[in-house]
């Protein structure tokens, strides 16, 4: 394994845990400000933390949004979602299970769309190891709801 996959791999690690402690921090302002109204206040801090960001290391070509697919323009309302189910689930099940599915359902989900080629992704065959690895989540997932 080169150093840039470890690289590469220790910063998705980082982004994995940054989900938990994200989830657990939404959880804790809805019971200040209510469901929606955390998700609202949520994702406007994501988008002033973007605009910063933007101010300093933007360098996009913002007249090319209209040639983009249309479905690439709904991550935005994705999020929303994400946030609202997780929020959701977590103070139901727990941290550890609600991760734990929501892991499982993006690596579903993630093989498919690798499998099939969609969204403007590149096609990768389902292989042996790959299946693998998704079976193994699932009973991972099914232990900690099963354990919690």
């Amino acid at each position: 394994m080169s150093l840039q996959a470890v690289l590469w791999a220790i910063l998705g690690f980082v982004g994995g845990a940054l989900v938990s402690a994200q989830v657990s921090a939404n959880t804790v302002l809805q019971r200040y400000v209510g469901f929606w109204d955390g998700i609202l206040f949520m994702n406007l801090i994501g988008m002033l933390t973007a605009a910063v960001i933007i101010a300093f290391a933007g360098k996009g070509n913002w007249s090319a949004i209209a040639h983009a697919p249309w479905y690439s323009l709904l991550g935005g309302a994705m999020g929303v979602f994400i946030v609202a189910i997780s929020t959701f689930i977590v103070p139901r099940i727990g941290v550890l299970a609600g991760i734990s599915v929501f892991l499982f359902g993006q690596m579903l989900s993630a093989t498919l769309i690798d499998t099939i080629g969609a969204l403007g992704q590149r096609s990768i065959p389902i292989s042996f190891e790959r299946a693998l690895g998704l079976i193994l989540l699932l009973v991972g997932s099914w232990l900690v709801l099963a354990r919690g």
